[in-house]
Formats: C-alpha cells, sequence, structure tokens
C-alpha cells in the first residue's frame, strides 16, 4: 500500500497555482514569504454583509454518559457522508423538507458542475456528489444550509476554501463559487476532491482499532496537521469525524472551515470553536489557542482509538470542559492491555492540561509516533524468526 511521505512541505509559493473563481470575482491566493508572515487570504474576496458574529454551535455532547459505542452508533444513521456532521435535527430537517432543490440530482451548476445526489447534511452544509462536465471528474459539492447571505456559514466556506493547506493528508479543496437561481436565491459553496472510504468515527464504532493500523493514522494524521502548523494554522476541530481514511489507507484531514491563523486576523468563528469531546482545556475556557490545542484533540482522538472509548464523559459542553480542565485521564494501557507503554506515555502527555506541558510540535509528536510503530516492528518481526 502506497503511503504519502512523512515530510512537511514547507508553506510554498502559490504564484504558480490558478486563482479561485467565483461567478467571475477572482480572490488571488497570493504567496506565503514565510511561516510568520503569511498573506491576509480575505482581503480580495467580495465582503459578507451583516454581523459577523456565530450563531452557536450544536452541542455534540447531549446524548450519553454510556461508552463511545453507543454514541457513535447513534451518530452513524445521519453521518452518510465522509462531510456531513452529526446535527440530528438539522439532518431530520433538511430530509423532511426535500432541501436545496436547485441541487437536485442532474441539476448544472454554473455551467460546470452537474449534481449526482445528496451524500449528507451538517450543521452548516449539504453535501453533494457532482461531476465536472468538462472534466468528468466527481467530486464533492459543499453547499451552505441556508441561502442568500448568512455571514457566518458564508464566512466558515470561504475560510475552507481559502486556508485550507496543500498536502497528502489533507483533502483538496479545488473552487468555489456562488449560484443564483430564477426564485431569488443564491447559495455559497466550496468544491473538493471526492473521496471513498470511512472517516474515523466509523472505523472505531466497535471497539479499539488494531495498535499497529491505530499508530499508522494518528501518524498521518499528525504529519497533516505538522504541514497546517507550518502555515501558522490551528485547527481547532480535530475528531474522529474529521479524520477520513480511503479506501488506500490514505487519511485525509477534513474541514479548516473554524481554523485559525495565529499570525492574522482573518475572522473566523466566535466563542469557543471545536467539539466538546475533543477540544482542549483552554478552548473549554474560550483562552487563545495554540498549536498545542490540536496536539490535545489529536492525543482525544488517540485514547479513543486504542481504547474504544474517551477517559472521561460529560454530559453538557460545560461538563465537558471542566472534565477536560480538571479530571484524571486514565492510562489506556488500563482498559487496554495491548497498548504499549511508550504509546501510553505518548497519549498522556498528549492530554496534559497546560499547553506548555504538551510535546512541543505536531512533528515530535509525528516523530515519537514513528518510533514507536519501528519498535513494534522489530519486536513483530523477531517473534516471527
Amino acid at each position: 500500500m502506497k503511503k504519502p511521505s512523512s515530510e512537511v512541505p514547507p508553506p510554498p509559493s502559490f504564484s504558480s497555482l490558478p486563482p479561485v473563481v467565483a461567478d467571475g470575482i477572482v480572490a488571488p491566493r497570493g504567496v506565503v514569504p514565510d511561516v510568520v508572515s503569511p498573506p491576509p487570504r480575505f482581503s480580495e474576496l467580495p465582503a459578507v454583509s451583516g454581523t459577523t458574529e456565530a450563531t452557536p454551535r450544536p452541542s455534540t455532547a447531549k446524548a450519553s454518559s454510556v461508552d463511545a459505542l453507543e454514541r457513535r452508533t447513534k451518530a452513524a444513521s445521519f453521518a452518510v457522508s465522509p462531510y456531513a456532521k452529526t446535527d440530528t435535527a438539522t439532518t431530520a430537517r433538511a430530509v423532511e423538507s426535500d432541501f436545496l432543490p436547485p441541487f437536485s440530482t442532474g441539476s448544472i451548476i454554473n455551467e460546470r458542475y452537474e449534481v449526482l445526489g445528496r451524500l449528507g447534511s451538517g450543521g452548516t452544509a449539504t453535501v453533494f456528489g457532482a461531476r465536472h462536465v468538462v472534466s468528468k471528474r466527481e467530486v464533492a459539492l459543499k453547499v451552505a444550509l441556508s441561502s442568500n447571505d448568512d455571514p457566518d456559514q458564508i464566512q466558515r466556506l470561504l475560510a475552507e476554501s481559502v486556508v485550507t493547506p496543500k498536502h497528502p493528508n489533507i483533502v483538496d479543496v479545488l473552487d468555489h463559487g456562488i449560484s443564483n437561481f430564477p426564485n431569488g436565491t443564491r447559495h455559497h459553496y466550496i468544491v473538493m476532491e471526492r473521496l471513498q472510504g470511512s472517516a474515523l468515527d466509523k472505523l472505531c464504532m466497535n471497539g479499539p482499532l488494531p495498535i499497529d493500523i491505530a499508530i499508522d493514522y494518528l501518524r498521518q494524521a499528525a504529519t497533516a496537521l505538522a504541514c497546517a502548523h507550518a502555515w501558522g494554522y490551528v485547527h481547532r476541530d480535530i475528531k474522529p469525524s474529521n479524520l477520513f481514511v480511503t479506501d488506500e489507507g490514505i487519511l485525509k484531514v477534513l474541514d479548516f472551515g473554524i481554523a485559525k491563523n495565529l499570525h492574522s486576523n482573518l475572522r473566523t468563528a466566535q466563542g469557543a470553536p471545536g467539539t466538546a469531546e475533543y477540544a482542549s482545556p483552554e478552548q473549554g475556557a474560550v483562552q487563545n489557542v495554540t498549536f498545542a490545542s490540536d496536539v490535545y484533540s489529536l492525543g482525544m482522538v488517540a485514547y479513543e482509538l486504542v481504547t474504544g472509548s474517551l477517559p472521561f464523559v460529560g454530559e453538557t459542553q460545560v461538563a465537558w470542559a471542566v472534565l477536560h480542565a480538571t479530571a484524571e485521564v486514565e492510562r489506556p494501557e488500563r482498559r487496554n492491555p495491548n497498548v504499549p507503554t511508550g504509546l501510553g506515555d505518548l497519549i498522556v502527555h498528549m492530554l496534559e492540561k497546560k499547553p506548555s506541558h504538551r510535546p512541543d510540535s505536531m512533528i515530535a509528536v509525528e516523530n515519537e509516533l514513528q518510533r514507536i510503530a519501528a519498535t513494534l516492528a522489530q519486536k513483530k518481526n523477531g517473534s516471527s524468526i
């Protein structure tokens, strides 16, 4: 199985890349001279009218004090796409109202994309399968949930289309635009590569993954996030449903819609962005995020992948925030004796309450995962001789 290179590419020049076009409006991607000074990527985009205050993100911690398996099972009946979220109320409303009839199967969007069918819906967008009318390439069309000019949804889509880094382990965002329909509605959309496979939340529904496979997926996620951090971006919403594994075994990080650039003042979602179960203590306290915030969230994902459950369970978003800030993390080896001590040490290190106590960088996490994988491979080869 071919795996992408683990080397983290430096922030590249975009001068050779095509501009992003939305109904004739060209948004130059600019040039990133170095990590410290990325371009003001929204400066050339059309202004968004209305307030920039975001609507509250739906809680994903409503359901249970039962184990992670039951939570994932309940969510899975609605998470029908790697791009869909698990906001059941929104999804049910979309199904009942035959959502977005202008995007019905067979419709041609902006003379470029033929709609093939709806893949899924989430809290802010609906995703359709589509085909480029010229190249015949199949893509995923992510459309803002509400029509016209909802400023928060537009801002999130524009952010995802402009800031998503280019990397083999990050979903490729190809285009964005605005569709105007005869009934007076207009919908913003982005175009992504279409993936075949499953998100991690589905892969770990039936319990922990094999340790070597979990390490491989975590290493690929760390590689992608190291690239994003090199560009200055904190993802802020790392969770299993945003980590997609293709049929070829390649992990792709999804949804940079609420990513924050630590070196610019780009507008992003307000409040405490992220998902309660996986958000770092500083996110729950609505404090400044750093790259260490993604390290913590990936640590929560790692814990779930190797044990089949999260280290603790909250009933509300506030309860989750308190647990992240105060609860002791039980070592993963106690829940799954197959977890090697070195991996348990790394996960506990990633879940330190204070950002300064976590691994120094995502590159350090990646390197440690590679070391653990090599050690396990040596032991396996030795035992088979």
